[in-house]
Formats: structure tokens, sequence, C-alpha cells
């Protein structure tokens, strides 16, 4: 290492008396490498941190979805709970559907039903449907039953077939 003083070797004397000293830096790039690689050591820490808030918010909010379906199905299951029955419904390779047993009883302590119809409007899968409930229906007759404009028909005693005011 080498100090020069300004002014010469009288102390600063001469001249206009500012002294400098000039250190020479023990790393042949002054030290610029290292400056880079905090630099980028920072940098990647700092979008690593931010990628793991990002992938823990959403994980959060996902979270938190679930947790208010299961609590909306809990208070009204016809709205929030079909909605899960429907998405955990797994259907075997005979074609019969399988349903989440903790749902299928909320269901029932809801006094509830399921009815699966196919296209021709005949009920292909039932659970605990009520006996005045049809197995088969016509073409818009069960959008009357779903809007409450019709009730379903009573099956009366004796077969009288008369229907439920």
């Amino acid at each position: 290492m080498t100090f020069r003083r300004a002014g010469g070797a009288n102390g600063g004397k001469q001249g206009d008396g500012a002294a400098s000293a000039s250190v020479p830096s023990p790393v042949p790039d002054g030290g610029k490498r290292v400056i880079r690689r905090l630099i980028a050591d920072f940098s990647l820490r700092l979008i690593v941190a931010g990628i793991l808030l990002v992938v823990l918010a959403v994980l959060i909010l996902y979270w938190m979805q679930l947790k208010l379906l299961d609590l909306d199905a809990g208070r009204s299951f016809a709205q929030a709970g079909m909605l899960k029955l429907i998405d955990t419904m797994e259907v075997d390779e005979s074609g019969t559907p399988h349903f989440d047993e903790e749902l299928l009883d909320l269901v029932r302590s809801e006094g509830g039903w399921v009815q699966m119809l196919d296209d021709q409007g005949r009920a292909t899968y039932s659970v605990y449907t009520p006996e005045d409930v049809p197995t088969a229906y016509k073409p818009g007759e069960f959008v009357a039953y779903w809007k409450k404009r019709s009730r379903f028909r009573m099956i009366w005693p004796y077969g009288s077939g008369r229907e439920a005011a």
C-alpha cells in the first residue's frame, strides 16, 4: 500500500493545503464483482420470497373458499351444498354414481333428497326420495316443480290418483 500526500514531502505546506490519500484496492476490479454478487444474491432472495408469498396467499384464499363453502353448505344445503355434492360425485364403470357419505348425511339431516334424471326425464338414481316424488317427468314438468309453480303428485292410499292441492 502506498500513501501519497498532496503538496510534496514537506507535509503539505505548499499548494492549496488539501490532503488526499490514494489507497490501491487489494481486489483487481475494485470490488465490483463482490458488489454484483451481493446484488444478485439479494435480488434472488427477494424474488424467491415474493414467489413464496404469492403461492402462500393463493393457498390461503383457496382454503378460505373451501371453508366458506362448507359453512354455507351447513346453513343452506340447497344452494352451496348441491354444488359440492356434484363436485364430489364419482361414477363407476357400471355408470352408478357415488357421493360423499358426509354430504349425503347432510342432505338427509336437512330433509332433502337427491334424484338424477336422464335426457328423457326418467330418474336413474335416487337417494332419500319421498314416495310422492315422481320417477319420470314430462317435458316442462320438472322445471315447474323446481320453480315451485306446481307441487308433486301425492300418492294417496287405495290408489285414488288425486293430485295434491
